[in-house]
């Protein structure tokens, strides 16, 4: 009993303890995971869109690109005192052209991840170690995708505050603000760069047409 108590609070930790909420709806999900953009090309799109990744943790972000826009995954790991967590975050960013010059922009963030647990083995001194299967689900929850649009609003010149992760942990959970935030804000295994000046891919006639998040 001891061991499996162990096992499922390291899973939890291991997602996020985040507090039950509503799932989303399918039109409260089509909204968070997608926005739309005009006097901006596909190709500054997604390379801002990079850009705000990059910055999150650097080089540990490997990119395969393809034509509508990139998967991005970023492999971790977690030391604990009784035991560890590994695991990858993969982030789907996509970019698509509709009438009007429009661009619909998508994105779909997914995590995997195993823990391995010690545990004594029963009449001995011995001790041994029990792996978790790796499990694989997308990201629950708002946050991450509000604070990765918020950041990409910044870097095309749309918005003139960068949203850092100090901040974003200390708001307030609410219904439009909740979840994980670990994918792009784990204290463990980010970096969390603030952008220069230079950093910024400023696009001059560049306009939201999405509604607010």
């Amino acid at each position: 009993m001891r061991i499996a108590a162990i096992l499922i609070c390291l899973v939890l930790c291991t997602f996020g303890c985040t507090p039950l909420h509503q799932p989303l709806s399918r039109s409260q999900w089509l909204d968070l995971t997608t926005q739309r953009y005009s006097g901006v090309t596909k190709e500054q799109l997604i390379s801002a869109a990079e850009e705000v990744l990059t910055l999150a943790d650097g080089r540990d972000f490997n990119f395969a690109h393809d034509e509508a826009g990139f998967t991005a995954s970023r492999q971790w790991m977690l030391y604990m005192i009784i035991a560890s967590a590994a695991g990858t975050d993969v982030w789907r960013f996509s970019v698509h052209e509709e009438k009007d010059e429009t661009l619909r922009a998508q994105l779909q963030i997914s995590s995997m991840s195993s823990s391995v647990v010690p545990y004594q083995v029963i009449g001995g001194n011995s001790i041994g170690a029990f792996t978790t299967p790796a499990m694989s689900a997308p990201v629950k929850g708002t946050s991450t995708y509000k604070l990765f649009w918020y950041r990409l609003d910044y870097i095309l010149g749309l918005s003139n505050f960068w949203f850092d992760c100090d901040l974003a942990f200390r708001l307030p959970k609410t219904d439009k603000w909740w979840g994980t935030l670990d994918p792009i804000c784990c204290p463990a295994n980010i970096k969390d760069i603030r952008p220069k000046p230079s950093d910024r891919k400023l696009c001059e006639g560049v306009k939201k047409i999405s509604r607010p998040l």
